[in-house]
């Protein structure tokens, strides 16, 4: 009996694509936990909650995908592409990241305990309040990437760059160590997270920015303006009640002509 292979085969795009177009349809996440789908494109997902524990992603196209609160934990995703993926509150232990692009990827609240960055591309990323304790940064680019509130405790970080990084409230680490980082909270979180139909797991809360206010406001009619009812009649003051035309003036007796003397 021939022994089961390691990696299952690949599944494509086209089968990939609809199994998450149906789960999206009937508001249940995407199990895709073990499969193999090396070198798919697919940017632009919405995998919001998905189940990706040891899935092999090696070299897949993953820019702009959505997989907020998705569980990658062990999954293989080394010279994947995730540019500016939405990765918030997922679950990224173990997880193996090297060689990755995740430039101004979104990783706010991320669990990456124990996750592989060698030689990854985290440049303007967002790792507020993430965990990345053990994790491994070697070689690393993190430039201009914001950790705030995050937890680097045990990192490796040899020959990895913070330059410009923001390390305002990171826990784990001595400033003196990172003389390229600033440690000022010297900017807002702007952070646009996209919506998406897929309906998150109980346990998982999305992170979405309030929709601004509706442009068409309808204006508020005091009761006062409101049209009087057709059987009211309106009152009219008497500073501006016309004078009635049958109404002749009066004349007053200082004002009245002199009648003409009778002879």
């Amino acid at each position: 009996m021939e022994a089961s292979p390691k990696i299952p085969n690949p599944l494509t795009e086209q089968q990939v694509r609809d199994l998450i177009r149906q789960r999206n349809e009937a508001q249940q996440p995407v199990d895709l936990a073990g499969k193999n789908l090396t070198g798919l494109d697919l940017s632009n997902v919405d995998l919001t909650g998905a189940r990706l524990q040891g899935a092999v992603l090696e070299g897949a196209d993953l820019r702009q995908a959505n997989l907020a609160g998705a569980d990658l934990t062990g999954a293989n995703l080394a010279g994947a592409n995730l540019e500016e993926a939405n990765l918030v509150r997922a679950k990224l232990e173990r997880a193996n990241f090297s060689q990755t692009r995740l430039d101004r990827a979104k990783l706010i609240g991320a669990n990456a305990a124990a996750a592989r960055f060698t030689e990854a591309r985290l440049v303007q990323a967002y790792l507020i309040n993430a965990s990345l304790t053990e994790a491994d940064l070697t070689g690393a680019n993190l430039a201009e990437a914001d950790l705030r509130g995050s937890n680097l405790t045990g990192i490796k970080r040899d020959k990895a760059s913070f330059k410009a990084a923001i390390l305002f409230n990171a826990t784990g680490i001595d400033p003196k160590d990172f003389p390229e980082a600033s440690f000022e909270d010297r900017r807002p979180i702007d952070v646009v997270l996209p919506e998406r139909p897929a309906q998150l797991p109980p346990d998982i809360q999305p992170i979405i920015p309030a929709k601004p206010a509706s442009p068409e406001v309808k204006p508020v009619v005091p009761a006062e303006s409101k049209p009087a009812s057709p059987e009211a009649k309106p009152v009219v003051s008497a500073e501006s009640k016309p004078a009635s035309p049958e109404v002749k003036p009066v004349v007053s007796a200082e004002s009245k002509p002199t009648s003409p003397e009778v002879k």
